[in-house]
């Protein structure tokens, strides 16, 4: 009997909510309004059961870039936490992440900002190799020497070996980069 304080335990309010099949037509709904409670119903369970959501990293990966700021933040903040809970499930979204933190840069607020970092960070401490070849894209996102938080380093090569095998006859386009990146797992 519910209530009497005997051994029956019914699952939270959130829990008994998470319905995976109709919070994942709701993130998929044309209608912004039901994609936003989509979103704020997987916010909602995250922290307590972050298992049962990871079958929405895709549907959530494709609300980056269109819907509002705070979906934006809510999203970013749901991808963080379900890195920390699977990277290998999210890792596919690190293009995506990379891709809006790069063309959103100017326009993100720093909390959203830092759940995406958060989101490659954890990535990357489990598949470094997933994050190594954006770094650069996001370089000027990480603060100070915040590659480090990422697990890698970029470092500036512009060296006069790297200007050698580049002959004068091939065209600029064709010149070394002027920035390597050298990854260090750590």
């Amino acid at each position: 009997m519910s209530g009497d304080g005997g051994g029956d335990e019914s699952p939270t309010e959130g829990e008994a909510l998470f319905d995976l099949g109709a919070v994942v037509a709701r993130l998929s709904d044309p209608d912004p309004a039901v994609r936003e409670r989509g979103v704020a119903t997987v916010r909602r369970t995250v922290d307590r059961n972050p298992s049962s959501c990871l079958p929405t990293v895709p549907v959530l990966r494709s609300m980056l870039g269109a819907s509002t700021p705070d979906v934006h933040r809510d999203v970013a903040y749901c991808l963080e936490k379900l890195a920390a809970e699977s990277p290998d499930d999210v890792a596919p979204s690190v293009p995506a992440v990379v891709e809006f933190l790069s063309k959103s840069s100017k326009s993100l607020d720093e909390e959203t900002t830092n759940h995406l970092l958060g989101c490659l960070e954890r990535v990357a401490e489990e598949r470094p190799n997933a994050v190594a070849s954006h770094v650069e894209t996001v370089s000027d996102r990480l603060p100070d020497s915040g590659q480090e938080r990422l697990g890698v380093t970029l470092e500036s090569d512009a060296s006069s070996e790297r200007e050698d095998e580049v002959s004068n006859d091939e065209p600029a386009s064709s010149a070394a980069p002027e920035h390597v990146v050298n990854f260090h797992v750590k």
